[in-house]
Protein backbone atom coordinates (compact mmCIF):
# COMPACT_ATOMS: atom_id res chain seq x y z
CA UNK A 1 0.00 0.00 0.00
CA UNK A 2 1.04 3.73 -1.11
CA UNK A 3 2.23 6.07 1.94
CA UNK A 4 -1.76 7.82 0.99
CA UNK A 5 -3.43 4.47 1.91
CA UNK A 6 -1.47 3.91 4.96
CA UNK A 7 -2.02 7.53 5.97
CA UNK A 8 -5.40 7.01 5.73
CA UNK A 9 -4.98 4.10 7.72
CA UNK A 10 -3.77 5.69 10.36
CA UNK A 11 -6.46 8.42 10.20
CA UNK A 12 -8.93 5.70 10.74
CA UNK A 13 -8.23 4.88 14.40
CA UNK A 14 -9.85 8.26 15.54
CA UNK A 15 -13.51 7.78 14.51
CA UNK A 16 -13.55 10.71 12.08
CA UNK A 17 -16.35 12.02 9.71
CA UNK A 18 -15.36 11.47 5.97
CA UNK A 19 -15.52 14.86 5.40
CA UNK A 20 -12.20 15.34 7.97
CA UNK A 21 -9.82 13.26 5.59
CA UNK A 22 -10.09 15.47 2.65
CA UNK A 23 -9.33 18.76 4.96
CA UNK A 24 -6.47 16.99 6.66
CA UNK A 25 -4.43 15.95 3.38
CA UNK A 26 -5.93 19.97 2.13
CA UNK A 27 -2.93 20.95 5.16
CA UNK A 28 0.15 18.50 4.81
CA UNK A 29 2.68 17.08 2.30
CA UNK A 30 1.41 14.36 0.40
CA UNK A 31 5.34 13.75 -0.01
CA UNK A 32 6.08 13.01 3.32
CA UNK A 33 2.74 12.60 5.25
CA UNK A 34 3.73 11.28 8.47
CA UNK A 35 6.12 14.33 9.19
CA UNK A 36 4.27 16.79 7.96
CA UNK A 37 1.04 15.89 9.59
CA UNK A 38 3.21 16.14 13.47
CA UNK A 39 4.32 19.65 12.59
CA UNK A 40 1.49 20.65 11.39
CA UNK A 41 -0.43 22.79 13.88
CA UNK A 42 -2.35 25.01 11.25
CA UNK A 43 -5.04 22.08 11.94
CA UNK A 44 -5.56 23.26 15.38
CA UNK A 45 -5.17 26.99 14.19
CA UNK A 46 -8.08 25.92 11.40
CA UNK A 47 -10.24 24.79 14.03
CA UNK A 48 -9.67 21.34 11.67
CA UNK A 49 -8.93 19.37 15.01
CA UNK A 50 -8.95 20.56 18.49
CA UNK A 51 -5.16 20.31 20.09
CA UNK A 52 -5.98 17.56 22.52
CA UNK A 53 -6.97 15.51 19.48
CA UNK A 54 -4.00 16.42 17.51
CA UNK A 55 -1.69 15.89 20.32
CA UNK A 56 -3.32 12.27 20.64
CA UNK A 57 -3.17 11.72 17.14
CA UNK A 58 0.69 12.69 16.77
CA UNK A 59 1.72 10.23 19.12
CA UNK A 60 -0.04 7.54 17.14
CA UNK A 61 1.37 9.17 13.63
CA UNK A 62 3.77 5.98 12.77
CA UNK A 63 4.44 4.27 9.55
CA UNK A 64 5.89 1.27 11.35
CA UNK A 65 2.92 0.94 13.62
CA UNK A 66 0.76 0.78 10.46
CA UNK A 67 2.78 -1.61 8.37
CA UNK A 68 1.98 -4.47 11.35
CA UNK A 69 -1.40 -3.51 11.09
CA UNK A 70 -1.62 -4.37 7.72
CA UNK A 71 0.24 -7.15 7.62
CA UNK A 72 -1.83 -8.80 10.41
CA UNK A 73 -4.97 -7.49 8.13
CA UNK A 74 -3.23 -9.28 5.27
CA UNK A 75 -2.54 -12.58 7.17
CA UNK A 76 -6.30 -11.98 8.13
CA UNK A 77 -7.44 -11.67 4.63
CA UNK A 78 -8.71 -8.83 4.96
CA UNK A 79 -8.78 -6.13 1.98
CA UNK A 80 -8.63 -2.36 2.70
CA UNK A 81 -9.73 0.17 0.14
CA UNK A 82 -10.02 3.65 0.68
CA UNK A 83 -12.02 6.06 -1.68
CA UNK A 84 -8.62 7.30 -2.97
CA UNK A 85 -7.85 3.74 -4.84
CA UNK A 86 -8.51 2.70 -7.86
CA UNK A 87 -10.29 -0.03 -7.33
CA UNK A 88 -13.01 1.73 -5.13
CA UNK A 89 -16.77 0.52 -5.36
CA UNK A 90 -17.78 2.66 -8.63
CA UNK A 91 -21.34 2.63 -6.67
CA UNK A 92 -20.23 4.37 -3.78
CA UNK A 93 -17.99 6.81 -5.53
CA UNK A 94 -20.57 9.62 -6.00
CA UNK A 95 -21.92 9.78 -2.49
CA UNK A 96 -22.32 13.15 -0.50
CA UNK A 97 -20.99 10.68 2.69
CA UNK A 98 -18.62 8.12 0.61
CA UNK A 99 -16.86 6.02 3.63
CA UNK A 100 -13.37 7.06 3.09
CA UNK A 101 -11.71 3.94 4.17
CA UNK A 102 -13.63 -0.01 3.49
CA UNK A 103 -12.87 -3.43 5.74
CA UNK A 104 -13.82 -6.24 3.26
CA UNK A 105 -13.57 -9.96 3.77
CA UNK A 106 -14.79 -11.96 1.16
CA UNK A 107 -15.12 -11.71 -3.04
CA UNK A 108 -14.53 -8.23 -3.14
CA UNK A 109 -15.76 -8.40 -7.33
CA UNK A 110 -19.35 -8.28 -5.94
CA UNK A 111 -19.49 -4.72 -5.05
CA UNK A 112 -19.82 -3.94 -8.97
CA UNK A 113 -22.30 -6.54 -9.63
CA UNK A 114 -26.16 -6.17 -9.85
CA UNK A 115 -27.65 -6.23 -6.40
CA UNK A 116 -30.94 -5.93 -5.07
CA UNK A 117 -30.56 -4.62 -1.29
CA UNK A 118 -33.35 -6.54 1.29
CA UNK A 119 -34.17 -5.08 4.87
CA UNK A 120 -36.90 -5.32 6.85
CA UNK A 121 -37.96 -5.79 10.39
CA UNK A 122 -36.37 -7.99 12.76
CA UNK A 123 -39.57 -9.41 14.23
CA UNK A 124 -40.77 -10.98 11.14
CA UNK A 125 -44.36 -12.70 10.76
CA UNK A 126 -44.94 -15.94 8.88
CA UNK A 127 -46.24 -14.19 6.17
CA UNK A 128 -42.69 -12.04 5.93
CA UNK A 129 -40.47 -15.13 6.81
CA UNK A 130 -42.28 -17.06 3.81
CA UNK A 131 -42.67 -14.23 1.25
CA UNK A 132 -38.96 -13.32 2.16
CA UNK A 133 -37.22 -16.37 1.22
CA UNK A 134 -39.58 -17.25 -2.36
CA UNK A 135 -38.55 -13.67 -3.60
CA UNK A 136 -34.76 -14.25 -2.14
CA UNK A 137 -34.51 -18.07 -4.15
CA UNK A 138 -35.86 -16.70 -7.18
CA UNK A 139 -33.85 -13.59 -7.24
CA UNK A 140 -30.42 -15.27 -6.21
CA UNK A 141 -30.89 -18.26 -8.54
CA UNK A 142 -30.56 -15.34 -11.29
CA UNK A 143 -27.36 -14.35 -10.18
CA UNK A 144 -28.65 -11.21 -8.55
CA UNK A 145 -26.16 -10.47 -5.51
CA UNK A 146 -28.18 -9.78 -2.47
CA UNK A 147 -27.35 -7.22 0.37
CA UNK A 148 -28.35 -6.79 3.73
CA UNK A 149 -27.27 -6.15 7.21
CA UNK A 150 -26.86 -9.45 9.43
CA UNK A 151 -29.50 -8.24 11.33
CA UNK A 152 -32.25 -10.32 13.08
CA UNK A 153 -35.41 -11.32 11.08
CA UNK A 154 -35.56 -10.03 7.32
CA UNK A 155 -32.20 -9.53 6.88
CA UNK A 156 -30.63 -13.00 8.28
CA UNK A 157 -33.43 -14.83 6.39
CA UNK A 158 -32.47 -13.05 3.29
CA UNK A 159 -28.77 -14.19 3.47
CA UNK A 160 -29.40 -17.68 5.09
CA UNK A 161 -31.70 -18.68 1.66
CA UNK A 162 -29.51 -16.58 -0.79
CA UNK A 163 -26.66 -18.86 0.29
CA UNK A 164 -29.47 -22.00 0.64
CA UNK A 165 -29.60 -21.73 -3.53
CA UNK A 166 -25.92 -21.20 -4.35
CA UNK A 167 -26.62 -17.37 -4.74
CA UNK A 168 -23.85 -14.79 -3.59
CA UNK A 169 -24.71 -12.12 -0.52
CA UNK A 170 -23.10 -9.14 0.97
CA UNK A 171 -23.54 -8.53 4.31
CA UNK A 172 -22.73 -4.67 5.36
CA UNK A 173 -21.83 -4.51 9.10
CA UNK A 174 -22.22 -1.65 11.80
CA UNK A 175 -19.42 -2.80 13.55
CA UNK A 176 -16.06 -4.43 12.76
CA UNK A 177 -15.20 -8.09 12.05
CA UNK A 178 -14.10 -8.89 15.48
CA UNK A 179 -17.47 -7.81 16.99
CA UNK A 180 -19.86 -9.26 14.46
CA UNK A 181 -23.42 -7.81 15.99
CA UNK A 182 -25.52 -9.65 16.69
CA UNK A 183 -23.14 -12.51 18.41
CA UNK A 184 -25.52 -14.99 17.38
CA UNK A 185 -24.55 -14.57 13.41
CA UNK A 186 -20.91 -14.85 13.45
CA UNK A 187 -21.21 -18.17 12.30
CA UNK A 188 -23.57 -16.62 10.03
CA UNK A 189 -21.00 -13.84 8.97
CA UNK A 190 -18.32 -17.10 8.67
CA UNK A 191 -20.89 -18.91 6.34
CA UNK A 192 -21.35 -16.28 3.72
CA UNK A 193 -17.52 -15.56 3.85
CA UNK A 194 -17.05 -18.85 3.13
CA UNK A 195 -19.61 -19.72 0.07
CA UNK A 196 -18.08 -17.09 -2.01
CA UNK A 197 -20.15 -14.39 -0.29
CA UNK A 198 -18.42 -10.68 1.06
CA UNK A 199 -18.67 -9.18 4.48
CA UNK A 200 -17.92 -5.09 3.94
CA UNK A 201 -17.73 -2.37 6.78
CA UNK A 202 -15.92 1.09 7.40
CA UNK A 203 -15.10 0.23 10.91
CA UNK A 204 -12.09 -1.03 12.00
CA UNK A 205 -11.75 -4.82 13.00
CA UNK A 206 -12.44 -4.09 16.62
CA UNK A 207 -15.09 -1.38 16.67
CA UNK A 208 -17.88 -2.64 18.29
CA UNK A 209 -21.61 -1.59 17.03
CA UNK A 210 -22.86 1.66 18.53
CA UNK A 211 -26.78 2.88 17.87
CA UNK A 212 -25.93 5.08 15.39
CA UNK A 213 -24.10 3.25 13.59
CA UNK A 214 -26.55 0.87 12.34
CA UNK A 215 -28.90 3.70 10.16
CA UNK A 216 -25.23 5.12 8.97
CA UNK A 217 -24.35 1.75 7.48
CA UNK A 218 -27.64 1.74 5.75
CA UNK A 219 -26.54 4.24 3.60
CA UNK A 220 -23.80 1.61 1.85
CA UNK A 221 -26.53 -1.19 1.35
CA UNK A 222 -28.37 0.88 -0.97
CA UNK A 223 -25.52 2.30 -2.65
CA UNK A 224 -24.33 -0.91 -3.06
CA UNK A 225 -28.04 -2.03 -5.01
CA UNK A 226 -30.30 -1.02 -8.16
CA UNK A 227 -32.68 -1.56 -5.78
CA UNK A 228 -34.10 -2.48 -2.07
CA UNK A 229 -36.56 -4.62 -1.52
CA UNK A 230 -38.91 -3.96 1.70
CA UNK A 231 -41.02 -7.50 2.13
CA UNK A 232 -41.96 -5.99 6.28
CA UNK A 233 -41.37 -3.29 8.55
CA UNK A 234 -42.74 -1.04 11.10
CA UNK A 235 -43.38 2.65 11.12
CA UNK A 236 -40.44 3.14 13.37
CA UNK A 237 -38.52 0.75 11.87
CA UNK A 238 -35.03 1.47 11.00
CA UNK A 239 -35.86 0.50 7.18
CA UNK A 240 -36.96 3.86 6.86
CA UNK A 241 -32.95 5.32 6.73
CA UNK A 242 -32.73 2.37 4.10
CA UNK A 243 -35.37 3.54 2.28
CA UNK A 244 -34.75 7.65 2.78
CA UNK A 245 -31.22 6.97 1.33
CA UNK A 246 -32.39 4.88 -1.39
CA UNK A 247 -34.54 7.70 -2.72
CA UNK A 248 -32.12 9.94 -2.47
CA UNK A 249 -29.78 7.90 -4.70
CA UNK A 250 -32.53 7.40 -7.04
CA UNK A 251 -32.93 3.63 -6.86
CA UNK A 252 -36.15 1.23 -7.38
CA UNK A 253 -37.97 0.39 -4.29
CA UNK A 254 -40.10 -2.47 -3.71
CA UNK A 255 -42.74 -3.21 -1.16
CA UNK A 256 -44.28 -5.91 -0.02
CA UNK A 257 -48.32 -5.24 1.01
CA UNK A 258 -49.84 -7.06 3.63
CA UNK A 259 -52.29 -6.88 5.71
CA UNK A 260 -53.86 -3.10 6.78
CA UNK A 261 -54.15 -4.37 10.40
CA UNK A 262 -50.74 -5.05 10.48
CA UNK A 263 -48.28 -3.03 12.32
CA UNK A 264 -45.05 -4.94 10.13
CA UNK A 265 -46.86 -4.52 6.87
CA UNK A 266 -47.47 -0.33 7.86
CA UNK A 267 -44.22 0.72 6.17
CA UNK A 268 -44.41 -1.04 2.73
CA UNK A 269 -48.08 -0.55 3.00
CA UNK A 270 -47.86 3.24 3.25
CA UNK A 271 -44.90 3.17 0.51
CA UNK A 272 -46.87 1.45 -2.05
CA UNK A 273 -49.95 3.57 -1.10
CA UNK A 274 -47.89 7.30 -1.49
CA UNK A 275 -46.03 5.75 -5.16
CA UNK A 276 -42.43 5.85 -3.40
CA UNK A 277 -42.51 1.92 -4.24
CA UNK A 278 -43.26 -0.67 -6.70
CA UNK A 279 -46.00 -3.23 -5.60
CA UNK A 280 -44.44 -6.92 -5.47
CA UNK A 281 -46.56 -9.69 -5.97
CA UNK A 282 -43.95 -12.01 -7.89
CA UNK A 283 -40.18 -11.93 -8.47
CA UNK A 284 -41.31 -11.26 -11.56
CA UNK A 285 -42.30 -7.46 -10.43
CA UNK A 286 -38.82 -6.93 -9.18
CA UNK A 287 -36.25 -8.91 -12.06
CA UNK A 288 -38.50 -6.97 -15.03
CA UNK A 289 -35.80 -3.91 -13.92
CA UNK A 290 -32.61 -5.91 -13.95
CA UNK A 291 -30.79 -6.82 -17.31
CA UNK A 292 -30.87 -10.76 -17.24
CA UNK A 293 -29.75 -12.38 -20.61
CA UNK A 294 -31.87 -15.22 -18.97
CA UNK A 295 -34.15 -16.52 -15.99
CA UNK A 296 -33.03 -19.72 -15.86
CA UNK A 297 -30.45 -20.99 -13.20
CA UNK A 298 -28.16 -23.80 -13.37
CA UNK A 299 -31.14 -26.09 -11.69
CA UNK A 300 -33.51 -25.35 -14.25
CA UNK A 301 -30.71 -26.22 -16.93
CA UNK A 302 -30.26 -29.03 -15.61
CA UNK A 303 -33.88 -30.70 -15.22
CA UNK A 304 -34.07 -29.57 -18.97
CA UNK A 305 -31.33 -31.21 -19.90
CA UNK A 306 -31.88 -34.31 -18.01
CA UNK A 307 -35.64 -34.49 -17.78
CA UNK A 308 -37.97 -32.66 -20.06
CA UNK A 309 -39.18 -33.77 -23.71
CA UNK A 310 -38.50 -32.25 -26.85
CA UNK A 311 -41.55 -30.35 -26.36
CA UNK A 312 -40.90 -28.98 -23.15
CA UNK A 313 -37.50 -28.12 -23.70
CA UNK A 314 -38.84 -25.96 -26.89
CA UNK A 315 -41.11 -24.22 -24.48
CA UNK A 316 -38.42 -23.15 -22.02
CA UNK A 317 -36.31 -21.63 -25.17
CA UNK A 318 -38.86 -19.59 -26.04
CA UNK A 319 -38.98 -18.29 -22.19
CA UNK A 320 -35.76 -17.68 -21.71
CA UNK A 321 -35.77 -14.52 -22.86
CA UNK A 322 -38.98 -13.56 -20.89
CA UNK A 323 -42.24 -14.49 -19.85
CA UNK A 324 -45.03 -14.60 -22.33
CA UNK A 325 -48.79 -15.34 -22.61
CA UNK A 326 -50.31 -18.69 -24.09
CA UNK A 327 -51.08 -17.39 -27.33
CA UNK A 328 -47.24 -16.55 -27.87
CA UNK A 329 -46.02 -20.12 -27.19
CA UNK A 330 -48.63 -21.67 -28.99
CA UNK A 331 -47.72 -18.86 -32.01
CA UNK A 332 -44.08 -19.65 -31.24
CA UNK A 333 -43.89 -23.25 -30.48
CA UNK A 334 -46.24 -24.47 -33.26
CA UNK A 335 -47.79 -26.90 -30.70
CA UNK A 336 -51.37 -27.96 -30.45
CA UNK A 337 -52.97 -26.43 -27.53
CA UNK A 338 -53.79 -29.15 -26.17
CA UNK A 339 -49.96 -30.61 -26.20
CA UNK A 340 -49.36 -26.80 -24.78
CA UNK A 341 -51.20 -27.08 -22.23
CA UNK A 342 -50.06 -30.46 -20.64
CA UNK A 343 -46.65 -29.53 -21.16
CA UNK A 344 -47.46 -26.38 -19.03
CA UNK A 345 -49.08 -28.70 -16.16
CA UNK A 346 -45.78 -30.96 -16.70
CA UNK A 347 -43.23 -27.64 -16.15
CA UNK A 348 -45.50 -26.19 -13.25
CA UNK A 349 -45.48 -29.44 -11.33
CA UNK A 350 -41.48 -29.66 -11.64
CA UNK A 351 -41.02 -25.87 -10.22
CA UNK A 352 -39.95 -24.45 -13.63
CA UNK A 353 -41.86 -22.52 -14.66
CA UNK A 354 -45.22 -20.55 -13.09
CA UNK A 355 -48.34 -19.29 -14.32
CA UNK A 356 -48.72 -15.53 -13.44
CA UNK A 357 -52.43 -13.85 -13.81
CA UNK A 358 -53.87 -12.66 -17.09
CA UNK A 359 -52.58 -16.25 -18.53
CA UNK A 360 -48.79 -15.25 -18.40
CA UNK A 361 -46.41 -17.94 -18.24
CA UNK A 362 -42.55 -17.46 -16.90
CA UNK A 363 -39.69 -19.39 -16.14
CA UNK A 364 -38.80 -19.65 -12.33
Amino acid sequence: MEEKGKFIVFLSQFDLINSKYDKILEYIDEKNLFESFKKCYKLVDDKVLTLEVFTKMKSYANVGDVDKFLKDMEERKIKIVTKYDADYPSKLQNLPDAPTILYCKGDYSLVEMPALGIVGTRKPSRYGMITTERLVKDIASCGIVIVSGLAFGIDSIAHKKCLDVGGRTIAVLACGFDNIFPAQHKGLADEIVRKGGLLISEYRPKAIAYKYTFPIRNRIIAALSEGVLISEAGIRSGTSYTKDYALDYGKNIYAVPGQIDSETSYLPNKLIKDGEASLVMTSEDILLDYDLPSMLNESVKEKKACQLSVEEQLICKNLENGMKSIDELTSLTNLNINILNTCLTTLEINEIIRRLPGGVVALI
